[in-house]
């Protein structure tokens, strides 16, 4: 490859942004989208048997991991499914954590869109608040 195609190749899978930290104040924007998605629906993602056993600690890393995965899919799914729902909440959400405004995110491409909320599912801070979350439907 030329170095052009190379830097060409890098600049297209290079992020154009930085997710901040979650904080206390990001819960009230992710309750009002988890709550436009429905919560029954985020619920029944928390409710797999397997999901349990992992907040339970029952079992070892990898499961962890596996679960995980799913579990984070399951979400994406959740909150695509009723994106239409929660869309104006999405993007300023997006926009607080990335630094950006909301018509910057609602510019995004879709892969960029997508590859930011599946960054942000996968953020310690949001799994934390899910595991939190979570005890609220046992």
């Amino acid at each position: 490859m030329s170095e052009t195609t190379n830097n060409v190749v890098e600049m297209a899978t290079e992020k154009k942004y930085t997710l901040r930290k979650l904080e206390a104040k990001d819960i009230a924007p992710m309750a009002s989208i988890l709550a436009k998605i429905g919560l029954k629906e985020f619920k029944d993602c928390l409710q797999n048997t397997d999901v349990q056993a992992i907040m339970a600690g029952k079992d070892d890393q990898d499961a962890v991991n596996a679960v995980g995965m799913a579990v984070m899919f399951d979400i994406v799914g959740v909150i695509l499914a009723n994106y239409e729902k929660a869309q104006d909440d999405i993007f300023k959400f997006l926009a607080s954590l990335s630094g950006k405004d909301k018509k910057e995110i609602e510019s995004l491409s879709l892969s960029e869109f997508a590859e930011m909320m599946i960054e942000v599912v996968k953020k310690e801070e949001f799994r934390d608040f899910i595991k939190v979350v979570s005890t609220l439907f046992k």
